[in-house]
């Protein structure tokens, strides 16, 4: 009978000691640099008349609030003498974007937004879009000069 009180009073001794525990954490975590560029093409030489294709321009934006996109033209959609600044004379053009077709230039230009475009990852990938100008043919002679026009691109994140 003593054995058994000596084993029964070991084992409430042991189980009243506290175990002791311990425990590590590590966190892991992955970061996505944000990204909202736009690429185009460089000077090109077009016809003065007929359609031009330039290139494409190149759109990436992966902000989770979408994007804006904007084109404009210094000219508003019109070549203008550079060599001649008296010289009137402007020949008009249109410029097509890829599925939009022709977008308006005259103003404050045009603008995209994300949800036009399908929601905010429209643009997580880079994407290209082809640029066609198409100058209206001139009306009589043409006057000796360099003709030109700046279309601005432009992606903000919002």
């Amino acid at each position: 009978m003593k054995k058994i009180l000596i084993v029964a009073a070991v084992s409430a001794i042991v189980s009243a000691t506290p175990a002791f525990a311990n425990q590590a954490n590590t966190t892991v975590y992955a970061q996505v640099a944000p990204i909202c560029t736009i690429s185009a093409p460089g000077t090109t030489l077009i016809n003065l008349s007929g359609a031009t294709a330039i290139g494409d321009v190149t759109a990436q934006c992966n902000n989770a609030a979408g994007f804006t996109a904007s084109v404009s033209s210094l000219h508003s959609g019109n070549l203008a003498d550079q060599d001649n600044a008296s010289n009137a004379t402007v020949y008009p053009y249109t410029l097509a974007v890829g599925p939009f077709g022709n977008v308006p230039l005259t103003g404050a230009g045009t603008q995209i937004t994300s949800n036009q475009l399908g929601g905010s990852a429209a643009l997580i990938n880079a994407t290209s879009y082809g640029l066609t100008v198409n100058v209206a043919a001139p009306v009589g002679a043409a006057f000796a000069g360099t003709y030109q026009d700046t279309i601005s691109f432009s992606l903000t994140a919002n």
